[in-house]
């Protein structure tokens, strides 16, 4: 759900994480022509104070544009308010978390009320490798917790975001590049402060290439190409 350069989030992501409206494009690459968010992605029955997934697989296929496997949150009044956390591939540099070559990054990602966004991308994740992602504000001040690892990462001030929609999702730009996600042990800070399972867990499917396997809800994500999961 991070960013696409030169495009504006909406509502969801935002009705239903971030499927943003993309503006025209700069001059790309013949492969990445007409790029565009393609979601899958879950949602819990009940709002939290923070997302976090205990188990996020690492995926090191060919990508040409952009795959992204994330945690966040969202604002669910309309605003365009989230945080993310998770692994990306980048080639094309289509999202402003800078181009990346190679292995997956892990990265960092927020929008504040105004509508400015911010990345940070961090070391190598290796194919196959599990890694814990949240997003949290324990204190409800509005300053967020954002971690890869259990090491916080970048505590940006969201101002009154204090509780909203937790999601995990899987994210792609083009049809041809990989749009596989494995995300384990979905968890949502409750109003204590504490980690809990999520429960009544719903897909949000916009990929006519892949399908959310339901049968692993509520506590994890994970999509494979059109068959049997």
């Amino acid at each position: 759900m991070a960013r696409t350069r030169a495009s504006v989030l909406t509502p969801l992501i935002l009705a239903v994480f971030l499927i943003g409206v993309v503006a025209p494009q700069p001059a790309l690459a013949a492969p990445c022509t007409g790029a565009q968010i393609i979601h899958l992605q879950a949602v819990p029955g009940t709002n939290g104070r923070g997302a976090r997934s205990t188990s996020m697989v690492t995926f090191n296929a060919a990508v040409t544009c952009a795959h992204i496997s994330s945690i966040g949150d969202r604002s669910t009044s309309g605003n365009g308010v989230f945080t993310e956390a998770g692994w990306l591939e980048n080639p094309a540099g289509l999202i402003i978390c800078g181009t990346t070559s190679g292995p997956p990054k892990w990265f960092v990602f927020w929008v504040v009320a105004s509508g400015a966004a911010t990345c940070v991308t961090g070391s190598n994740v290796g194919a196959g490798s599990t890694h814990s992602y949240a997003v949290r504000d324990n204190e409800q001040d509005g300053i967020w917790n954002l971690v890869f690892d259990n090491v916080t990462q970048a505590t940006p001030n969201m101002g009154t975001f204090v509780t909203g929609q937790p999601i995990a999702n899987g994210e792609r730009r083009v049809s041809s590049d990989p749009g596989i996600v494995d995300i384990k042990g979905l968890q949502r800070m409750n109003s204590t402060a504490s980690w809990v399972s999520w429960t009544n867990t719903s897909g949000i499917d916009n990929d006519p290439g892949f399908l959310i396997c339901t049968t692993k809800f509520p506590t994890e994500l994970l999509t494979a190409v059109m068959g049997p999961c």
